[in-house]
């Protein structure tokens, strides 16, 4: 398996506690992961990360619509994936942003 080093995880969920996919999953290849549960940590933990950094972030459908706008020019973040259950649904707001996979 493949480690991160260069990369951190920001995974914006209002359910993040019960996903345990991130525990499981992720620890083992991201070198650090923040998980966060409403838009407004993740605005201000953006707000100070370095502009070396660089940012896989993972984010909910619903959230997904009010943040991803704001945050997809950001140099830092360089994929966004939208952890939703109705891909239709989200495909249509999605499909104007080119960091933003399904």
């Amino acid at each position: 398996m493949t480690t991160w080093d260069a990369f951190s995880l920001i995974w914006l969920d209002p359910n993040i506690d019960e996903i345990q996919l991130i525990n499981d999953k992720f620890r083992s290849i991201a070198k650090d992961i923040k998980k966060l549960n409403t838009i407004q940590q993740c605005q201000a933990y953006l707000s100070q990360i370095s502009a070396n950094d660089r940012i896989i972030f993972i984010v909910s459908g619903q959230l997904g619509r009010q943040l991803v706008p704001e945050i997809h020019q950001l140099n830092q973040i360089i994929s966004i994936y939208v952890f939703c259950m109705d891909k239709l649904a989200n495909r249509q707001w999605t499909s104007r942003y080119r960091k933003v996979n399904l």
